[in-house]
């Protein structure tokens, strides 16, 4: 306990966010039954201070101040990389759509970079989240930042389920309507070529079908990197009575995907990685 708490007093801003973007990142392997996720940094949480603000309103106040008493609440906000759209009956943003494939990635983007909110104070409630984030409903919690890793990496593997499943169906619909047009073509006349092609059709959505619903994960590794060349600090002291420091970040994240192959008895591994840039901030 008395090397972590040296180790704490040693560490500049800098390398707190550099831990702190490090112990962000999980390793999962399916194939491991009993501990199948596992921080990939060499940094352990005690690294970062996270202890509950102090409420400026004490026990010494008088009783009439005392209906006035609200906690004071502070969140540390992380992207909840999270496709979910909590209003399924509503189409999209109030019945939306979207022409321009720029529309398309705007809206996908504010979908993942919905915050999922971690509160140091143990008296908040859905009720303050209401009145001063804009409502639950869009709001992703966690009452443990320690807990932040494992939601992030289910978010995005649901997410990347989620654009997995539409191609998928993209790909099924455009076969189908092939298929129908062929077949109206056949009824119009044309012969048994067209009843070949119908036939060609239906084989290939069966086999679409069945692949679809036989792909599986293996593995999946996300990771963040916090970029200190480029960190910037802002002197608040005279005015908020705090010191920011804000540094860039890129997000990896790889995922292993088991594709069943018609010609093999053995499933094909196809390793999927993408990275974004973003950034962390403390204060």
């Amino acid at each position: 306990m008395a090397s972590d708490a040296a180790a704490k007093t040693t560490l500049s801003p800098e390398n707190v966010l550099v831990a702190l973007a490090g112990l962000l990142g999980l390793n999962f392997l399916k194939e491991d039954q009993e501990t199948p996720l596992h921080k990939n940094c060499r940094y352990e949480w005690s690294l970062i201070s996270w202890e509950p603000t102090t409420s400026t309103n004490t026990a010494d106040n008088s009783d009439d101040n005392d209906e006035d008493y609200s906690p004071e609440v502070s969140f540390s906000s992380f992207p909840s990389l999270s496709l979910e759209r909590r209003f399924p009956e509503e189409q999209l943003e109030m019945g939306a759509s979207f022409d321009k494939r720029e529309d398309v990635a705007a809206h996908v983007q504010s979908l993942l970079s919905r915050p999922i909110l971690v509160s140091n104070t143990p008296e908040v409630n859905t009720g303050i989240l209401d009145n001063e984030m804009g409502g639950s409903d869009e709001t992703f919690m966690a009452s443990r930042v320690s807990d932040i890793p494992s939601i992030m990496m289910q978010n995005v593997f649901d997410s990347f389920s989620t654009l997995l499943n539409s191609r998928l169906r993209a790909h099924a619909t455009f076969l189908a309507r092939h298929g129908l047009a062929l077949l109206n073509d056949a009824s119009d006349g044309e012969g048994g070529a067209n009843e070949q092609g119908i036939i060609g059709v239906e084989q290939k959505l069966e086999t679409m079908l069945e692949i679809g619903r036989l792909i599986s994960t293996n593995a999946i590794v996300t990771s963040f990197e916090a970029q200190t060349e480029n960190a910037k600090t802002i002197d608040n002291s005279e005015g908020e009575g705090t010191c920011q420091t804000k540094m860039p970040l890129i997000m990896k994240v790889s995922i292993d995907i088991s594709l069943p192959h018609p010609s093999r008895e053995s499933n094909e591994t196809v390793t999927v990685s993408f990275q974004c840039h973003g950034s962390i901030t403390g204060k």
